[in-house]
């Protein structure tokens, strides 16, 4: 699940929070593919009387500040928010055969990345491995009749971006499907909560033996 820390790579480098006065509110993926996948970041005027930072902000200052990193920009019915798009650097490819030529059998996959996920719910709101299922065509004479059943269980993690590294260390089975950051930069940041918060979601494989 590398896609993650070079996620965050990639948002600590290239992406400013604040652009022409408006500020970063979210980033969306909602295809995470190697090596390179399209992103939207959405970008808001601050409606408080607080908000000081967005003061004199106009669709012309952020189109005069939009970095090159970001590309086609659209604006909403009100202009009070804008979004942008970006391509995102998610490392190498992995393909899907050879994931599938290693694979641990799906008790070892509960056990292991189980434990992994049920030692990060102090640090996340949410990180969950969710029920397996048989993965690819089965045929008519049923589950028995082939050598060898690919099973495959989704997985979701809602936390702080600072845990990308151990999301990164999930082993080669594991991969990211979709992430989203959201961006509270008035947040009292804590174990499980911080300015920078991601969702992200993606798949899990196993191999087991036919019965």
């Amino acid at each position: 699940a590398v896609a993650i820390p070079q996620f965050a790579r990639w948002f600590a480098d290239s992406v400013p929070v604040v652009v022409g006065g408006w500020k970063l509110a979210t980033i969306t993926c909602k295809t995470v593919v190697s090596p390179m996948a399209e992103c939207d970041a959405v970008y808001s005027l601050d409606a408080s009387k607080s908000g000081g930072g967005t003061r004199g902000a106009t669709n012309t200052t952020f189109l005069a500040d939009m970095p090159d990193v970001f590309d086609n920009p659209r604006f909403g019915k009100d202009d009070n928010d804008v979004t942008v798009t970006a391509k995102v650097p998610f490392g190498p490819p992995t393909p899907l055969g050879k994931v599938l030529e290693s694979l641990p059998s799906s008790m070892a996959l509960r056990t292991d990345l189980g434990s992994t996920l049920q030692l990060m719910r102090p640090a996340t709101t949410k990180a969950v491995l969710n029920e397996m299922v048989p993965f690819g065509a089965i045929p008519p004479e049923g589950l028995g009749s082939v050598p060898a059943i690919y099973r495959i269980a989704t997985w979701e993690i809602h936390g702080p971006l600072r845990n990308a590294g151990m999301v990164g260390a999930f082993p080669p089975n594991v991969s990211v499907s979709e992430l989203t950051l959201t961006v509270k930069l008035d947040a009292d940041p804590s174990i499980n909560d911080s300015k920078f918060m991601i969702e992200a979601k993606g798949d899990a494989y196993a191999r087991d033996g036919a019965h």
